[in-house]
Parts: structure tokens; sequence; C-alpha cells
């Protein structure tokens, strides 16, 4: 049952371990907080960008577009609640991001074993990158998976905070966003995206939408990953059951032929000569 409420200054949507609080932060909220470090708290004012020096009807037409992204990030979340499989997961994940910030391409690369590994990937027409392990900057990537902090820029190439990454130069990228993916406070990877044709291509709301996606989706992964994990766990307990259901049917037909052989040479052993009469 959903029934619609007015929001009040102070009202608070729960999604996961994230508080979102209409308007404001209430100052109780923020002294219960301050050890709990798995609860992020935001206000409303986190997603919407300044509207200073923008026009009235500018200003409704903005306001609009954010609603109906933030409204499309808590019905994607309570879909993504529901994904098991981690490969779908990545591909919802990856296609919300493109959907919100209009990117080129996107990537979605996790920290495997300290090797950064392109889980999945997604051109403008949804379809994968071809050789998607090059063409993304894998020395942005770490900084941001070092850091923990995201990056965004208009211009790659000329952007101090990464002008000097030769990967950057060589791909002849212009904007670029990456945002990092925590799980229990560890980075694992980073959620990607660029445009090499065009500059300042992504917002700095729009960030803040991916950054509150990306909060969500390291709980999704995990919980996928661990119900992988015990998948495997009950595919390998199921092959070990039918692997001892075999040897003990082999063990059983042997144990048979050994008594069947037993039997035959005690019948010979105690099996009387006849008699002959002449």
């Amino acid at each position: 049952l959903i029934r619609k409420q007015e929001l009040h200054d102070g009202d608070c949507i729960e999604i996961g371990k994230t508080r979102l609080f209409f308007g404001r932060v209430p100052t109780l909220e923020l002294t219960r907080t301050e050890t709990a470090t798995d609860t992020l708290l935001l206000s409303t004012e986190f997603f919407m960008e300044p509207l200073t020096e923008v026009s009235e009807s500018s200003q409704v037409e903005l306001l609009q577009r954010e609603r109906e992204i933030f409204l499309r990030l808590l019905r994607i979340t309570k879909r993504l609640c529901q994904m098991r499989q981690l490969p779908e997961l990545l591909d919802t994940i990856l296609d919300t991001v493109l959907e919100i910030t209009g990117a080129e391409r996107g990537f979605i690369i996790l920290n495997d074993g300290g090797e950064l590994k392109t889980k999945t990937s997604r051109n403008i027409d949804k379809e994968a990158v071809k050789k998607a392990e090059l063409k993304v900057s894998h020395s942005l990537s770490r900084q941001v998976l070092a850091t923990g902090r995201s990056i965004l820029t208009g211009d790659a190439r000329a952007d101090s905070q990464t002008k000097d990454y030769k990967s950057v130069v060589d791909l002849k990228l212009e904007s670029v966003m990456c945002v990092p993916l925590q799980i229990r406070g560890q980075n694992v990877g980073v959620i990607y995206v660029d445009n090499r044709f065009e500059a300042e291509a992504f917002q700095r709301s729009q960030l803040r939408f991916v950054e509150f996606l990306a909060d969500q989706a390291g709980i999704f992964i995990e919980n996928a990953r661990l119900f992988e994990e015990a998948h495997l766990k009950q595919e390998d307990l199921r092959k070990a059951k039918e692997e001892a259901e075999y040897l003990n049917r082999q063990f059983q037909e042997l144990l048979l032929a050994r008594d069947l052989q037993l039997k035959e040479v005690t019948d010979l052993v105690t099996r009387r000569p006849e008699r002959s009469f002449k």
C-alpha cells in the first residue's frame, strides 16, 4: 500500500543505510550519528544545483528535472535491492548512471585481488564497449580508488587533477566523472563515465546523484556477492553429496561382488565328491 504524504522540513526518507532529510538534517540527528560512520545523512539540498544567477523559468525547469531524477533513483534502488545476480546488478547500475549523466561511455571497474578489472561497460547505444580495458584511464581510476574522492572534470587534458596522466592524453578525454564504490568503508571499485567529444559535459548536480547511487550500489554489490558465494557453496555441497552417493554405490557393488565370489568358493570347497560304483 502506497500513500501520498506531504513532506515537511526535517522529514526523513530511509533507503538502506542512507537517510535523506527534506530541507535540512535536524541537529539531533547529527549528534546521534557522530560515531555512526555506516550511516549516510543527506539533505535535499545535497542534490540541488545552486540557483543563483538562474532565471525563474530556468529554476522551475531545473528543479523539475532534478526531482524526476531523484524519484527515478528511489525507484531504481528498490529494484536493485531485489537483484541477486552480480552481472545483472552492475548492468542496471551503469545503465542508470548513463541515463542520469548522458555520458558517451560508462564503465564499472572493480578491484579484483589488487588488479583493476572492468566488469561491465556501455556506450551511448547501450552496447558493450569493445576492448573496454583499453578505453579507460586506469591512472585516474586508481587515484579515485586510493583517495575515495570523486573526480569531475570538463577538460581532462588541462585539469591539474588529470592532465599528467598519459592515459588521459592518449585517450583524448574531454569530460570525465569517476566516483568510488565502497563496501564497509573500503574502496572496492569505481563508476567511470566519460565523453571524448564534449567539454564540460557533466554537471555537479549529476555528480551528487551518481554519488548517491554509488553509496547504495556498494550495499547491493556486497549482497549479490554474498548470494553468489552462498550459491557456489550450495553447488559444491550438492556435487560433494552426489560424489559421495556414487562412491557409496560403487562400494556396495564391490561388497556384493565379493560376497558372491566368497559364496562360490565356499560352495566349491564344501561340495562332497560323488562316489562312483562299478
